[in-house]
Formats: C-alpha cells, sequence, structure tokens
C-alpha cells in the first residue's frame, strides 16, 4: 500500500468517525462523573493575597489545572481552570514490507495527533490550606469547587467538584485528586 493510499484511507476512517459521532443537540447531557488524578505540582505565591497552584490531570479528563487561590480567605476562594489540550501519537500498521515481495506488516508512529478538548473553569467555594513548618503550602484539603462553564467539548458545563492534594512542595511525589460531578448542555 502506498503512502498516499493509507493517508487517503486514514483520512476518510477520521471523516466516517466523525460522522458517526451523535450530534449534541438535546437540551442537556446526563450528569457525569469525572475523576482527575493529579501530579507534578506547581505552587507560586503570586503575592500575599494570591497562591497559584497548578497540576497535569489525567484520569477521564487531561490536560493541566490551575488553581488561583486567596490563601487568607475563608472559607478558601478563589478560581479554577482545567484546559483539556494534550498531543498523542497515533500508530498505524504498514505494508511496506509487501512493496519489495517482503509481505510483513510494521507498525510505525504515523505522526502526533494534536487533541484539543476544551476548557472547564469555575470558582473555588472552601477547603483548608496547610502549610508546613517553613510556610510553604503543603496541602489542601476538603476542597470544594462549582463549574461556572467552559467551552468546545464542555460549552455549557455546570456542576460541582472537591478534591485534596498532599506533598505539594515535591513536584515528584506531589499528587491529589478531584471529582467533579458535571452536566453539559
Amino acid at each position: 500500500m502506498t503512502r498516499r493510499t493509507r493517508s487517503l484511507l486514514l483520512f476518510c476512517s477520521a471523516a466516517l468517525a466523525l460522522a458517526a459521532m451523535p450530534a449534541n443537540r438535546g437540551p442537556v447531557k446526563a450528569a457525569s462523573r469525572e475523576v482527575l488524578v493529579l501530579s507534578g505540582p506547581r505552587v507560586s505565591a503570586v503575592d500575599a493575597a494570591r497562591t497559584v497552584v497548578t497540576f497535569e490531570a489525567k484520569g477521564d479528563i487531561r490536560g493541566l489545572l490551575t488553581l488561583t487561590l486567596a490563601p487568607g480567605s475563608a472559607p478558601l476562594t478563589g478560581d479554577w481552570a482545567l484546559v483539556s489540550r494534550y498531543v498523542t501519537d497515533m500508530v498505524g500498521t504498514s505494508d511496506e514490507g509487501a512493496d519489495n515481495g517482503g509481505g510483513d506488516e510494521v507498525e510505525h508512529e504515523e505522526r502526533p495527533a494534536f487533541v484539543e478538548r476544551g476548557t472547564i473553569r469555575g470558582v473555588v467555594t472552601g477547603g483548608t490550606l496547610r502549610f508546613d513548618g517553613n510556610g510553604q503550602l503543603d496541602s489542601i484539603e476538603g476542597l470544594q469547587l462549582r463549574i461556572a462553564g467552559g467551552n468546545l467539548q464542555f460549552k455549557g458545563a455546570s456542576g460541582t467538584g472537591s478534591g485534596s492534594a498532599a506533598n505539594m512542595q515535591d513536584v515528584v511525589s506531589g499528587t491529589g485528586t478531584v471529582v467533579l460531578a458535571m452536566e453539559v448542555k
């Protein structure tokens, strides 16, 4: 199979997959439970009134979670956004060996695929920040989130979320979890 034929087949397969997807014409999709596994925390104290924390998110929604927190507020307040944009490798098969009489299929990487699911955003409505002996943010307990919207696949998103994180000064062992109860209109 020639490279042009493989490309044409890949294009046609993608077009058929898009055509087979159901149109989002209903008023509201059922609520979903999305579990995010957080890693790689980065903590930045912007000023006395704002601390920004970012995490790599995996699980049901992959991307980058950013929390902008007001550490002196009670209850904890702030804003948050989850951007689901990433790159994956598309793997395919080639029968290049057949072109020269070999007849063997060889697995190889075709090219990167760029995935843009969209952004979910909202506000922080509660939680507790814990600091270590040096005054550095170490953990977040009882994080409460409200979903205030989104775009692309998350357009019209609403709902709530909760979460926690620990070891936030260690980018390697710092972890967390966020669970979103979300509806998308």
